[in-house]
């Protein structure tokens, strides 16, 4: 970074914001490829290396496959690695994408959520991302253009800490998040390189001199006790993740200013509620205008799905009588992907008792208003005990 990057409070877009915090991250390479809605992160980019405004190494790649391989070389060599993606993108980079984290390579994937075909749709919905939960790679899902920025800085703080050493993806919401303005805090480059510290490859994906001296094979072949460590070495990094996702946000708050509370979520709503209402990305903010000025619910916004925090969560929802989990993907047994997670994690009865209520809705950019969220806690209030399907929010199911 040579300092051409302007810091202090802008007006941004979502996409804009992402590739901010791309930006002072400094990374070594940027590998683009255009997919509608996250097409302006990576044009963005372009660019701030095209002018000279950072030293980052950008690359337009063939496809997102491509995208992910370029990733995964840099990583290797102990580069810090950067791309943007939505939908059908990042279900392209699957097979890659999974050798990078079962490989254990530290980088950071910016995903424009947005619906997977069919039908066709560039609208927002959690399907895509969603379709990762079984990687051994932390998702944060952003409410606002702000934690856009922020999160980028976070998942490189997260994914290149030696105890995690992971790809770590970093979602916010087509069109909702992504083409929306809002005033952003950009902080400056010093602040960035307190929070971020020096990179240290891992001596599993380091490579050999140039004089070929020690030459090594990479990640392949091993034996199944060599497969078996590795599994094993994979839980361990996600558990060292959420161990580390407070300290980071502390950090954060020292070095921004910005509060995140525990780092996991956000939590708004009334300390005696009876109804606790669970959510992730930016319909947080809707189910916020809805019950802001109750003091009857209290509103969590899932912001790490992966490590999941079920323990944190069960501190946080308290005391009260029922949980409405609202998801904006779907599981073949009928289930909302949050819901299902949260039952299995501890059960129904394992949260204070409380009943879990789960909804369903937003897909293919399907609107959701405060009046809907408001219909839903009155019918599930008329409920005795937990509903025992999921509910439709609007729309023809």
């Amino acid at each position: 970074m040579d300092g051409k990057l302007r810091s202090g409070r802008m007006v941004l877009t979502g996409n804009r914001a992402a590739a901010h915090g791309f930006a002072l991250a400094e990374l070594d390479v940027f590998g683009g490829y255009p997919i509608t809605p996250s097409t302006e992160i990576t044009e963005e980019m372009a660019a701030f290396a095209s002018r000279g405004v950072i030293s980052t190494t950008y690359r337009n790649m063939d496809s997102e496959l491509a995208s992910m391989a370029l990733g995964i070389g840099v990583a290797t060599a102990g580069g810090r690695y950067g791309t943007a993606t939505s939908s059908q993108g990042l279900a392209l980079m699957f097979e890659l994408l999974h050798w990078a984290t079962t490989a254990r390579l530290p980088l950071v994937i910016a995903n424009t959520n947005r619906s997977l075909g069919a039908p066709w749709s560039i609208h927002p919905d959690q399907t895509d991302s969603l379709l990762l939960r079984d990687f051994f790679m932390p998702q944060i899902y952003c409410a606002s253009v702000q934690e856009a920025l922020d999160m980028i800085l976070w998942a490189y703080r997260l994914s290149e800490d030696q105890s995690v050493s992971l790809p770590v993806l970093v979602n916010l919401d087509g069109f909702m998040l992504s083409h929306t303005a809002e005033a952003v805090g950009v902080p400056t480059s010093e602040q960035v390189r307190e929070f971020l510290p020096p990179r240290h490859g891992r001596k599993d994906s380091v490579l050999p001199g140039e004089d070929g001296s020690a030459a090594m094979n990479l990640q392949c072949p091993y034996d199944w006790e060599e497969h078996s460590a590795r599994k094993r070495s994979l839980v361990g990094a996600m558990r060292s993740a959420q161990s580390l996702i407070p300290k980071i946000a502390n950090d954060w708050q020292r070095v921004s200013g910005r509060c995140y509370g525990n780092g996991f979520f956000r939590v708004n709503g009334g300390v005696n509620a009876d109804v606790a209402v669970i959510s992730a990305g930016a319909v947080t903010g809707t189910v916020e205008e809805a019950f802001g000025s109750r003091e009857d619910v209290k509103v969590i916004g899932l912001r790490f799905f992966r490590p999941f925090p079920a323990e944190e969560l069960r501190a946080a929802i308290g005391n009260v009588s029922k949980v409405v989990v609202i998801d904006r993907s779907i599981l073949p047994n009928g289930n909302g992907v949050i819901a299902d997670e949260l039952r299995l994690s501890g059960g129904a009865c394992r949260y204070n008792g409380a009943d879990i209520h789960s909804f369903v809705g937003g897909f293919g950019g399907q609107d959701l208003s405060e009046r809907g969220f408001i219909d839903m806690l009155d019918a599930v209030r008329k409920e005795i005990g937990p509903l025992k399907k999921t509910y439709w929010l609007g729309g023809r199911g």
